[in-house]
């Protein structure tokens, strides 16, 4: 994704709305933003929400991933980040190297031990992999390090029953929260984890 620039005149651009996490600038004739990399810390207390709904559906399987799924992991990855905030700006070879770090970092216990709460989702009908949350154990605290959902299934309840999935599973081991983080210039990451009581 390139960073958005608007044609303007600078009279305009005085007026425009500042967007939070957004670095807005001028030049060239050209309103131009570049989102800050801002991440937001964020955490869901268990008892201050009633327990989530088992929603079975036969759309998708929810497993546990392992490194045989890594390649899968990667390409939905790269699907559901390419056009992102995330990486807006970056070299398309930049994003692919990031995303086998986080995988491979992942299943190499880098950045806390993997917690059988991670959770892919499949579709049951063409097995391709729609989503991914990785949730890790720090210093005996859950973080969920990764959460995507491939673009032609978000907002569709995807993440949200990836989350309730994984939520269940770490109450039934324990644990009392989850902390993440996202990027503050990412709307629909923060709707989702506002919704679900983050």
């Amino acid at each position: 994704m390139d960073c958005p620039r608007i044609k303007m005149p600078f009279a305009e651009f005085e007026k425009i709305e500042r967007l939070l996490g957004w670095k807005t600038e001028y030049w060239d004739g050209y309103a131009r933003f570049t989102p800050r990399a801002m991440g937001v810390d964020t955490c869901l207390n268990f008892a201050a929400v009633s327990s989530p709904p088992n929603q079975a559906t036969s759309k998708f399987t929810l497993i546990t991933p392992t490194p045989n799924h890594t390649q899968q992991m990667l390409d939905s990855y790269i699907a559901a980040f390419i056009n992102s905030v995330e990486f807006c700006g970056w070299p398309i070879n930049s994003i692919f190297d990031e995303a086998q770090r986080d995988i491979s970092l992942y299943f190499a216990g880098k950045r806390g031990k993997p917690l059988s709460a991670s959770v892919i989702v499949l579709d049951s009908k063409t097995n391709q992999l729609i989503g991914t949350a990785l949730i890790t154990d720090k210093k005996k605290n859950a973080c969920l390090e990764l959460l995507y959902v491939r673009p032609e299934y978000q907002r569709k309840g995807v993440g949200k029953q990836m989350l309730h999935h994984s939520i269940r599973q770490l109450m039934q081991q324990g644990y009392t929260q989850i902390t993440s983080r996202y990027h503050i210039c990412n709307h629909h990451s923060r709707q989702l984890y506002h919704k679900l009581g983050f």
